[in-house]
């Protein structure tokens, strides 16, 4: 039997009445969740969280008695009963129709089944077509969903009013049928011998709390109602703007930083194994990429400024796909590109070294099929599986992916000395690349240059002296002045030859404009910008006067006199933007200078938040802080945090909007005292925040 083809050909009268028979009980279904949702919201909350593992198992095995009983229902499927042939995945249908949907997930976290119940009676059913077409792909492309042929399609209602032929769609009409009955048949049991109303007020506030994170991060599609939000999509993307710009700045103006950034650059065994002879290419990719991350990012701001003004006029016609796929292959690339360079991945390669080029396979001996590695190292297939074409049905699903991270990161079997092979340069990119692929699911649901290499040496050798030179942590006087000057010099070098090396590549290709040059050119001079050199007088003027002892760290630029302003490139479509976190006036007003936000916390979260802006020797030699300690400190000063994706939490501003994005340390959750003062720094430059900000 051929997997691809239909099982049987229905006629119209067939097909009409099998759509029907779902499309009436899905309305019905929808309809009486609805309203339990109302009127008896708390009674469904507390009975559901008072249950215990076994008895939630019971309740959903009853609802829904084909649920699958494990997370990533298609991997197990595939893996464990179709591997050899294909046929034994039609056995297992309702898992594939709904490969998100199962007991372990639901059983083991309370509010998840809270979530998909909000999720599917705020959403309706039209709305959720595009993703439960798309969560049935791999499946449905694998041959393992049998399917009937009718000459007809089915039409589906909504804004976005469209048709799908008839196989697919009755496929769709199913899954949907699946699940509302699965929360029907949970609700009804959760609610026997309930008759009075009762109020909803706790589900309403598990809303608001987006049920306690179960509904937080892209992993999560399935629980978050499908609501096209233009204006959120272009928050979450300049949070990443901001973030990669905030890094290129740092990189240029904060020698401790740079350091640091330095440091993980050669940790791979390309520079560990062979000495310096791919630290040019480290270097480059150091410096000048984080300049074309910020270009990356500006682009998509630009893209969804467009379509925020056009939206009303030429909604149909806007396409930001393009750019994000673009993006996101880009990602996959580096990642695939820079695995076999870790010492703790490099082992599971064949590396084979030519002298100009090295090049890296993976070793088969050692795991000899997919499914071999997805119970032998889990970690590396699941990495392996991200940088696969995302634009190939065939693949596995990026959310379904991220997720598989995400749990097993926080799994009590997975060791620190496992944990440890994901390098910070391993979850940066996984970072963007969830972040891009959150972007674009909502949307949609090397030869060298011979100039450049030569400026690249010049580079390694200029970032070598960078990494020699360590800034003084020393008392503050005339001798530590001296040592800080020759850190920031070595630095200032540095930059200024990433500058000759782009105004040259710019040159050479003719594709930039004089606004665009200047524009460029101000984004690689931070270490050289009025607003720098002025804080570093001040500086050397309050060490040198005792009078007048420093109060703050002024060893870098205030970042929030910065200008946010992007310059715009879209010819004749330009409109007017200034890059701003929510909820902060515009910096073009003077009187921002000297605007500081009082921030009202807690007595024991002020030495905390404090370190963030140190001020004494001891201070900025004190041990990492706790990860978890950091958190409830921006948790009481009014900021929520929230996973997005690999390493990188957002906090979101509650009280005057906005966010901002850390990276949790790993694999120990510590915060290196640089790291809380390059974070001090950036949240001054966004929130306003000093030392003297905070009042208990």
């Amino acid at each position: 039997m051929d997997r691809m083809a239909y099982a049987e050909a229905l006629s119209v009268h067939e097909a009409k009445t099998i759509v029907k028979s779902y499309a009436d009980a899905i309305k019905d279904d929808s309809k009486y969740l609805q309203r339990m949702v109302t009127v008896h919201g708390n009674t469904i909350v507390n009975r559901w969280k008072k249950k215990s593992c076994d008895k939630r198992t019971k309740t959903l095995q009853t609802a829904f008695p084909c649920i699958f009983p494990t997370k990533r229902n298609f991997v197990h499927v595939h893996y464990d009963h179709a591997d050899i042939t294909w046929q034994p995945m039609r056995e297992f249908r309702e898992a594939l129709l709904v490969p998100w949907l199962n007991l372990e997930t639901l059983r083991d976290d309370s509010y998840k089944l809270l979530a998909l119940l909000h999720a599917r009676t705020k959403g309706l059913p039209e709305q959720w077509v595009a993703f439960d077409n798309h969560s049935m792909t791999a499946s449905w492309v694998a041959g393992g969903l049998r399917t009937e042929y009718a000459d007809c399609c089915v039409v589906l209602y909504g804004s976005n009013y469209d048709i799908i032929g008839f196989p697919r769609g009755r496929l769709i009409l199913e899954a949907q049928s699946i699940i509302l009955k699965t929360l029907r048949g949970t609700v009804e049991d959760l609610l026997l011998g309930v008759d009075t109303e009762s109020s909803s007020s706790k589900w309403y506030m598990l809303v608001d709390s987006n049920f306690r994170g179960a509904s937080g991060s892209i992993a999560d599609q399935a629980f978050i109602a499908p609501i096209f939000d233009l204006d959120g999509l272009l928050n979450i993307s300049k949070a990443a703007f901001h973030e990669a710009e905030d890094h290129l700045w740092l990189l240029q103006t904060d020698p401790v930083y740079l350091q640091y950034r330095a440091k993980l650059a050669r940790q791979g065994w390309l520079s560990r194994g062979t000495g310096d002879r791919f630290l040019p290419h480290s270097s480059w990719m150091l410096c000048y990429k984080a300049f074309t991350t910020v270009q990356r990012w500006s682009w998509v701001i630009d893209e969804f400024e467009h379509a925020q003004a056009q939206r009303n006029r030429f909604w149909d016609n806007i396409e930001c796909e393009l750019l994000l796929i673009n993006l996101l292959l880009q990602r996959v690339q580096k990642l695939g590109d820079c695995l076999p360079s870790f010492k703790r991945f490099s082992e599971d390669y064949k590396i084979s070294d030519t002298g100009n080029a090295v090049r890296a396979k993976l070793n088969t001996d050692k795991f000899p099929t997919s499914k071999a590695m997805f119970y032998g190292d889990p970690l590396h297939w699941c990495i392996v599986q991200i940088t696969a074409d995302p634009e190939d049905p065939n693949n596995y699903d990026a959310s379904m992916l991220l997720g598989f991270l995400t749990d097993w990161l926080n799994k009590d079997t997975t060791t620190a000395q496992n944990k440890q092979r994901l390098e910070p340069q391993i979850l940066e990119i996984l970072s963007e690349f969830a972040t891009t692929y959150e972007l674009l699911a909502a949307l949609g649901e090397r030869v060298p240059d011979e100039e450049r290499s030569q400026g690249t040496e010049r580079l390694a050798e200029l970032l070598k002296i960078v990494e020699l030179t360590p800034f003084p942590k020393s008392e503050r006087d005339a001798a530590w002045l001296s040592k800080a000057d020759e850190v920031r010099n070595n630095t200032s070098a540095l930059w200024a030859h990433v500058r000759t090396i782009h105004a040259s590549i710019l040159k050479k290709h003719k594709f930039s404009t004089e606004k665009d040059y200047e524009h460029d050119m101000t984004m690689l001079s931070y270490d050289s910008a009025p607003e720098h050199l002025l804080a570093l007088k001040l500086q050397r003027e309050s060490i040198l006067q005792p009078k007048k002892p420093a109060t703050e760290d002024l060893s870098t630029l205030n970042i929030s006199n910065r200008s946010k302003e992007k310059t715009k490139t879209r010819p004749e479509q330009q409109i007017s933007s200034q890059l701003e976190a929510p909820g902060l006036e515009s910096e073009d007003d003077p009187s921002r200078e000297n605007q500081h936000k009082t921030v009202h916390i807690k007595s024991l979260n002020l030495p905390i938040l404090s370190r963030m802006f140190p001020n004494t020797v001891e201070e900025y030699a004190a041990k990492p802080l706790d990860w978890r300690t950091f958190v409830s400190a921006m948790d009481d000063a009014g900021f929520a945090a929230m996973e997005s994706g690999a390493s990188a939490v957002t906090f979101l501003n509650t009280v005057d909007g906005g966010r901002i994005v850390f990276h949790k340390p790993h694999p120990t959750a510590k915060v290196e005292q640089f790291m809380l003062q390059a974070w001090g720094k950036r949240s001054d430059k966004w929130f306003g925040w000093t030392r003297e900000s905070f009042v208990t």
